[in-house]
Formats: C-alpha cells, structure tokens, sequence
C-alpha cells in the first residue's frame, strides 16, 4: 500500500482516525443505505480497521517466524510479480506526469 494511505499511529501503536485511507472510508459508509443497524457508521469503521490491522499484524508475525524458523522464504507468484511490477511502473508515470 503506498505510505499515502496507510493509517498514522500514535505513541502506544493504536491508530489515528485521519487520513486518505480513513477518508475513503467514510465515503463508503456515507454511500450505505441507512436502515437498522447502519447508523453506527464511525464504530464499524474504527471496528472494522482495528481488527484489519489485528489479522494482518497476526499474519506477518506468523510469516516472520515461520522464516526466521528456517521455513520456506516468502516469495511472490510470477502473477503477484507481474502486477506488482506493472504497479510501480504506472506509479513511477504517475509522479513524473505531475513534476
């Protein structure tokens, strides 16, 4: 994800609530039908992040030491590399385009 969007933390490592990412965030719950249950929109969001962050924090320690273990070292499909290159291709377009 570029740094752009990823959330800011603060002293203790918890997440603060601003940002491109939790913008776009905001913009899907208002876009959601209100109705029973949907009108929580700022606890779901914090909710939903927080347990993102959660499971990804979770997964990365399992893949770090699953490494430092001597375990297979992570390595990306040729699909995942192949958009992961054209992904910096079209990101390196983007920020010459804007100088």
């Amino acid at each position: 994800m570029s740094p752009d969007w990823t959330l800011a933390r603060d002293a203790d490592g918890s997440l603060i609530p601003r940002g491109r990412l939790w913008d776009f965030i905001d913009r899907i719950g208002l876009s959601r039908r209100e109705g029973k249950n949907r009108r929580d929109g700022a606890t779901v969001r914090t909710r939903v992040v927080n347990l993102a962050d959660t499971v990804g924090r979770m997964l990365f320690d399992e893949i770090t030491e699953a490494h430092t273990k001597g375990g297979a070292p992570v390595h990306l499909t040729p699909e995942e590399a192949a958009t992961l290159d054209t992904a910096k291709k079209e990101e390196r377009r983007r920020r010459t385009a804007k100088l």
